[in-house]
């Protein structure tokens, strides 16, 4: 049996659809800027890592939660830690954010953990090996092999 054949789509008017999509964009950056200020706030009340804040759309920090990580492994001038020290990091200081406020009632939360930190992970995004921190001096001729 032949298909039907359907009415043509109207016509789309480019230009909404830009204005649309940059009034969003602008938004989120607004947004995110205003949840980044308050973490830069917040990090010296809470210096536990990983912190988490979960801010209101004028950017009002509705709660805060931090977690400590155990010490970095240290041999020599490598520089370590475990990945899975973050995810239970990350875990425990989002669980302690949604104890203080309501995450629904939250417009965006952050969460902050570490810098520059470098972790191998396979196909399905398991981590391969520990994480090598922003600090690691202990890279012997690894720039050269990636070349």
């Amino acid at each position: 049996m032949a298909k039907k054949p359907t009415a043509p789509a109207p016509p789309v008017r480019l230009d909404a659809v830009a204005k649309l999509i940059n009034e969003a964009g602008q938004a989120a950056s607004t947004l995110l800027s205003k949840a980044k200020e308050a973490a830069q706030g917040a990090a010296a009340q809470f210096p536990g890592w990983p912190l988490t804040i979960a801010v209101d759309a004028a950017g009002k920090i509705l709660g805060l939660g931090s977690a400590s990580l155990p010490a970095t492994r240290v041999d020599g001038s490598r520089r370590e830690q475990a990945p899975e020290d973050w995810w239970n990091g990350c875990r425990t200081a989002l669980e302690e954010l949604g104890r203080q406020v309501d995450l629904s009632a939250a417009q965006a939360i952050a969460v902050d953990a570490t810098s520059g930190t470098i972790l191998p992970v396979d196909h399905t995004h398991r981590p391969l090996a520990p994480a090598r921190m922003y600090d690691d001096a202990d890279t012997g001729d690894l720039a050269g092999i990636l070349q």
